[in-house]
This record gives C-alpha cells, sequence and structure tokens, in this order.
C-alpha cells in the first residue's frame, strides 16, 4: 500500500527495453517521472540493438531483465520460484491453468516470468503494473495479476491488434481482466471494443504525445534543392516503394528535390534495388537507423515530411505514427495516406495532405503541389503545429495516464482495506 502523501510507483512490463523504434514508450516513462510518479521497467528481453535514444540518459527507473529458460529446466525453475513466494493456491491454479491451455512451451516462459514479476512487486513496493503491445507482455502483467493482488493495465497499439497473428484471445482476456486499457486512436478503441463489449468502459484513448517544449518550430531553411524526408522501418506498411515512385514521377516533372529516408528493415534491399531500377540514386537516399535526436535535426533541416503508410497484405498498420506527430510540431507540413489512425492526425486541406494508399500518382501530386507553394507548406506547418499543441501534448497526455494509474491504487486500497479482493 502507498502511504498517504508519497508517489506512486508502477512496473512497466516490457518485451525489449530500450528499443529505438519505440521512442513513444521512453518519452511516456521520463514524462512519467516528471510528474512524480516512480517507474520499474521488468523487461521480457534484453535490447538486441546498440544504437538507444539520447533520452535515455536521463531515465531514473531501475531496468530488470526477466529471465528465460530452455523447456528442460522451466518447470523445476517454475517449482523453486512458486515455493519461495506466499502465493494464495487458488491464485496458483488459475495462472497455471490459464498457462496449460497452451501447448506452446513459451507459455510457460511467461509464467516463469510472472512469478519474478511478483517477487519484483512485494519487495520494491510496485502499486501497479502496466504493459506496452497486448502481447508478451501483456500476457505476463496479466499471469503476474492472477498469482497476486497487483492491479495492472495495458496500452494496445497496432500490430497486437490488427496483425494476422494478433492474439486475439488475449486480448479480449486481458480487456476484461485489466483494471483498464489504453489505446493511441479512437478507430483503435472501436476496434477494442468490438472485442470485449463488456469491457468498453475500461478503454481509454489517450494519444502519444510529443515534448513540445523541446519541439519548438523552426524555420524552413533556405536549402536548394529542398529535402524531403521520411522516417521509419523499412518494412511493408511504411509503404516507402510508393513514395520512390513517386520521386521519379516528380523527377519526370522536372521538380528538383532530395529524399531521404531515416531507417532500416527487411525491405532495404528491394529498396535499393528500386531506387537503382528507377536511376534515383542522385536523387533518393536510405540513411539507415537514427536516434530521435538526430531525426528531430533532420526534421529541422527538412521542407516536407511524407509518410505514405500502407495496411499490409498481413493486416498490420500504423496507428499513430510519431515522426509526423514530430514534424507537425516542428512546424513542417506533412503528406500521408487516408489510413484510419492518420486521419485523426492529418486534417487533409488543413495540416497537411492525404492520399489514397498505394497511390504513387497521388502522392506525387501531393507532394508536388507542395514543393511548388511555399506559403501553403507555411500555412500547413503552423496549423499543424497548433493542433499538436492541441492534442499532441505529452505533458498533458501523460498526465491522463497518471491520473489512471493514480485512481488504480486508490482503488485497490479501499478494496484492501475493506477486505473485498476476489481472486479471478
Amino acid at each position: 500500500m502507498t502511504p498517504v502523501g508519497e508517489k506512486i510507483k508502477v512496473g512497466y512490463v516490457l518485451t525489449v527495453f530500450p528499443k529505438l523504434s519505440e521512442t513513444f514508450v521512453l518519452n511516456e516513462i521520463l514524462e512519467l517521472e516528471r510528474q512524480g510518479v516512480a517507474v520499474e521497467i521488468l523487461s521480457l528481453k534484453p535490447p538486441t540493438d546498440s544504437r538507444f535514444h539520447g533520452g535515455l540518459s536521463r531515465l531514473r527507473a531501475e531496468v530488470t531483465y526477466l529471465p528465460s529458460s530452455d523447456s528442460v529446466k522451466i518447470w523445476r525453475t517454475i517449482q523453486d520460484e512458486y515455493r519461495s513466494l506466499d502465493i494464495h493456491p487458488t491464485a496458483a491454479g488459475t495462472a497455471f491453468l490459464h498457462a496449460l491451455r497452451s501447448s506452446n512451451a513459451g507459455e510457460w516462459k511467461h509464467l516463469l516470468q510472472a512469478l519474478h514479476v511478483v517477487s519484483a512487486v512485494r519487495s520494491r513496493g510496485i502499486d501497479h503494473l502496466h504493459a506496452h503491445f497486448a502481447a508478451s507482455a501483456t500476457l505476463v502483467a496479466m499471469l503476474a495479476q492472477m498469482l497476486s493482488d497487483v492491479s495492472f493495465s495495458f496500452t494496445a497499439h497496432a500490430k497486437d491488434i490488427y496483425h494476422h497473428t494478433a492474439d486475439q484471445e488475449l486480448l479480449a482476456d486481458a480487456l476484461e481482466r485489466a483494471t483498464f486499457a489504453v489505446t493511441v486512436t479512437d478507430h483503435n478503441v472501436a476496434r477494442l471494443e468490438e472485442c470485449a463489449p463488456l469491457a468498453g468502459s475500461k478503454i481509454h484513448r489517450i494519444y502519444n504525445g510529443i515534448p513540445l517544449e523541446k519541439c519548438l518550430p523552426t524555420p524552413e531553411p533556405s536549402s536548394d534543392p529542398p529535402l524531403i524526408l521520411s522516417v521509419g522501418r523499412l518494412v511493408e506498411k511504411k509503404g516507402f516503394p510508393y513514395l520512390v515512385e513517386a520521386c521519379r514521377l516528380l523527377k519526370d516533372q522536372g521538380h528538383h528535390f532530395r529524399c531521404t529516408i531515416i531507417g532500416t528493415g527487411r525491405e532495404q534491399n528491394e529498396l535499393n534495388t528500386l531506387i537503382e531500377r528507377l536511376e534515383l540514386g542522385d536523387t533518393v537516399s536510405l540513411m539507415g537507423a537514427q536516434s530521435q535526436e538526430a531525426v528531430m535535426e533532420t526534421i529541422k533541416q527538412s521542407s516536407l515530411m511524407i509518410l505514405p503508410c500502407i495496411i499490409g497484405e498481413d493486416g498490420n498498420r500504423d496507428a499513430l505514427p510519431t515522426v509526423l506527430l514530430e514534424a507537425m510540431a516542428l512546424g513542417r507540413s506533412v503528406v500521408s495516406t487516408d489510413l484510419p489512425g492518420v486521419t485523426e492526425i492529418v486534417d487533409d486541406g488543413e495540416t497537411g495532405l492525404l492520399v489514397p494508399q498505394r497511390d504513387s500518382v497521388s502522392l506525387a501530386r501531393a507532394v508536388g503541389q507542395l514543393l511548388t507553394d511555399s506559403d501553403l507548406r507555411k500555412a500547413f506547418g503552423q496549423a499543424g503545429r497548433k493542433k499538436a499543441e492541441r492534442l499532441f501534448s505529452l505533458s498533458r497526455n501523460v498526465a491522463k495516464l497518471k491520473g489512471l494509474f493514480e485512481d488504480a491504487v486508490a482503488r485497490d486500497e479501499r478494496v484492501a482495506a475493506h477486505g473485498e479482493r476476489e481472486v479471478v
């Protein structure tokens, strides 16, 4: 129980921490700490990428990497961990039966990790658990909730909702068991309500935020040729081949520009081949992955931010692309597609331009319009900044999340005081 006047402590259960592509998680934790929430990070896996964002240097949270084990050793390890903790037999049975429902040995690994989370909750005074993505991290947090009296919540994003491999049974189960759930767009809220209709009152839309005080608008540079920028992992859902094709059309129309794509991924070879085939080697550059700080500096040197995202063949898609929020906060005009979620960021004809997905011709037309109209670029950039201030402030949006954490902990304390907790 949290003593009166003391800040709450939230355990963040994450699949991998830190992860270069998940700037929104790091930003969220840093802002929670700034607002007085103590955070402990419980990561299922260590990072495999040595490139990290500079913001990590400001992180106060302790990071614990949860143990993993092969199938031969895992049962004995679970027995040892169980004996070391005072877990109610009914709670243990609930969690064990949940794990038994799957023939996947990975489920036992998650049960072992959940036992370690319970140990951390009890030894470190963690008041509440929160996971990002309705997959392994949420499963571990949910199993920990079954094994103890700690409450949990999670944030659902996109791949964990729409990808053809998304675990819909886990999603529905987590929505029913969680104290609350967060997702990042209104479109996602509607999808989650379909998945678990009785859990609708628990679902909260909180947009990912941007630290606006660190993303002040800057004048567009007078570079010649102007820089078109795109940022994202080189995967199908980002739609980068359509941007490359649009660049060829723009060059054929006589436009003078440079295009830089920041990111890395499995489609890098295919994109390089396409750039070479379309004879764009002197115009389009793949710059690899970069830190958040480096990306922000490149946005400042750009004239336009383009993100031609699509719904992939596997159902995967972007929900609320952070790079569009960053570009708008910095006063840059943006061009993207009519993807649900993106339409909650970009107001077509007001803060930027939206085109149909998988349409290189329409994309080239929109980019060409902005390349030739600096006044329109400036107007979109100013309107985009105002919308970022209105809807995508990191401090205000994280304050909403903090309020949900505080309400959950307060409810747990009331229940504990009256002895009303039920084992579910």
